[in-house]
């Protein structure tokens, strides 16, 4: 009696969850950052994830202005942010939101966060150490999600239920990627299941992807074409790059592997 008492609680939980899907998060329908920012929640699964990407332009913890519009910009150590082409009347009021290096999404070299070292050479990158949740530019209570918590998105919403999640040798993954695309930036494709193809699909998770593109250096790319995720997970072995995660216009499937943590990509947070 017990066990079938359980069990239909347990649906009766699921069905609860699954109910929530692509609403906002339950008693959390949007969320401020440290500069009094607004952003919209939406709940996926157990997870709760800000809907459009951060645009905070100071570190949560020093303070500190992150925009840099200086052509050359190639460094590990410093804290980073740009908005695409230098140009936040443009790119704002579109939720592009800004692109952060990993050392400013992350919010690194502040030793009440664990760094067990700073190495403050521009072409050479620390092991950062973390305990629990990362908050870094997120808001507080929420945190940078991880390889794992991206895994986790990507298992539940079903883009990569038949594969390993975190199996390097394949980049890319999963044959729906249009679950997690939104907004009207994509760049059109004719490929069923990408974010560019105009479907009835689109965006079903309400994770609103949007496509702002990169920067490395000076040089800004691919807007409309490539949404790009940081993670908190560095590389097991190369300590200067940290795992993203990349939708495509024209690819059904998540990219996912590493790149050098002075790169600039959209973050989104995870409620902890």
């Amino acid at each position: 009696m017990k066990r079938y008492l359980l069990s239909a609680l347990l649906i009766l939980g699921l069905t609860a969850l699954w109910a929530q899907d692509g609403k906002p998060c339950p008693g959390t329908p949007t969320v401020k950052d440290h500069e009094g920012n607004v952003y919209h929640t939406v709940q996926i699964g157990k997870q709760c994830w800000t809907r459009e990407n951060m645009r905070a332009v100071t570190s949560p913890s020093t303070g500190t202005y992150l925009i840099n519009d200086l052509p050359r910009t190639f460094s590990y150590s410093g804290k980073i942010a740009k908005w695409y082409g230098h140009d936040s009347t443009r790119y704002s009021p579109q939720n592009f939101g800004v692109l952060y290096n990993w050392n400013a999404a992350m919010d690194t070299f502040n030793v009440k966060y664990g760094e067990t070292s700073i190495n403050k050479s521009s072409m050479s990158s620390v092991k950062l150490t973390v305990t629990g949740h990362r908050r870094g530019i997120c808001p507080k209570g929420w945190h940078i999600p991880t390889d794992a918590e991206w895994g986790e998105l990507e298992q539940y919403t079903g883009i990569c239920s038949d594969i390993d999640v975190f199996d390097n040798s394949q980049p890319w993954r999963g044959n729906h990627s249009i679950l997690l695309a939104g907004g009207n930036a994509w760049s059109p494709s004719d490929k069923p299941e990408t974010p560019g193809y105009n479907s009835a699909n689109r965006n079903q998770s309400g994770f609103t992807a949007t496509p702002a593109g990169y920067f490395r250096e000076s040089a800004f790319g691919n807007l409309s074409y490539d949404a790009v995720f940081w993670t908190a997970t560095q590389h097991y072995i190369n300590y200067d790059e940290a795992y993203y995660r990349y939708l495509y216009f024209k690819r059904p499937s998540v990219g996912r592997t590493n790149y050098g943590k002075y790169y600039g990509f959209s973050v989104r947070c995870v409620k902890n």
